[in-house]
């Protein structure tokens, strides 16, 4: 699994990608228990629980946004940045 602490900016895809490949049963729970507790509009608790259990497991900062969004940060505070977005609701 990929921690906070691992320089992800000397990284290439394919370090990703083995990275992903070696984690991909658990992508799959991941994914399968998300579905099967699917939560709507803004009722979200059991999603962002299990979103900031997952957060807190690679070592990430994350802080509450909004009615039930996360923010995180991945890697060092300063430099280039990528925005990653996603919806969390069924």
């Amino acid at each position: 699994m990929l921690r906070k602490s691992e320089d992800i900016y000397n990284m290439t895809a394919k370090d990703f990608l083995k990275i992903a490949e070696a984690i991909e049963s658990e992508i799959i729970e991941n994914r399968r228990w998300l579905h099967a507790h699917a939560e709507t509009e803004f009722e979200l608790k059991e999603t962002t629980a299990f979103v900031k259990e997952k957060l807190s497991e690679i070592g990430c900062d994350f802080s509450d946004c909004g009615k039930c969004g996360i923010s995180a940060v991945i890697g060092k505070r300063e430099g280039k940045t990528i925005l990653l977005r996603a919806d969390m609701d069924a």
